[in-house]
């Protein structure tokens, strides 16, 4: 994935500003400091999540018993996008 582009139009943009915005309410709520920085790394990381290790298992032996899968996710196309490139 590409670095993250804050201003970023369209739906990513809007859920990654809404992203940021619970992000600084929540560390204000506790008193924490989160520096530019480490916001922007935090945010990084939620476009380059990956699996767990089990999953790629798991699928692979619903795919053998002709199992039907789809796929449900509350991220955006782009996000899961990053996670799917992200996993091995």
């Amino acid at each position: 994935m590409g670095r993250l582009q804050l201003g970023t139009a369209g739906t990513v943009g809007r859920f990654l500003e809404g992203y940021r915005r619970r992000v600084v309410f929540a560390t204000n709520m506790l008193k924490l400091e989160l520096s530019l920085e480490k916001r922007q790394r935090l945010m990084q990381a939620y476009l380059d999540l990956k699996s767990y290790p089990d999953a790629l298992p798991a699928l692979k032996s619903l795919r053998e018993r002709r199992m039907r899968l789809a796929f449900l996710s509350n991220l955006t196309p782009y996000m899961l996008d990053g996670a799917i490139k992200s996993s091995p």
